[in-house]
């Protein structure tokens, strides 16, 4: 669900990277419902292994999205692509 996008400040106050969750396009009340929801989880988690929520809301155009902190590293399914272990294992790799 969605697109996650490396967002940057560029209002030139400080700097900072965040990973930034959108969906575009047509989104139904189905798809927003679930993306509220999953705002309000990761608004509530705190542990070291979460990225957790830095803000979120609506874009003009009415899309969802949400901020989180960038966490340098691989992306899932080049790891998984690398490995011999199958994608849900390679999901359950402790970071």
């Amino acid at each position: 669900m969605g697109v996650v996008l490396l967002g940057e400040r560029d209002d030139g106050e400080y700097d900072r990277r965040v990973a930034l969750k959108l969906v575009r396009g047509y989104v139904s009340e189905r798809v927003r419902e679930r993306f509220r929801r999953e705002r309000q989880v990761l608004a509530a988690l705190e542990h070291p292994h979460i990225a957790g929520l830095i803000d979120g809301g609506t874009t003009e155009a009415g899309e969802p999205w949400l901020a989180m902190p960038f966490v340098e590293g691989r992306q899932l399914r080049v790891l998984a692509a690398s490995s011999k272990r199958p994608l849900r294992s390679a999901a359950r790799r402790p970071c």
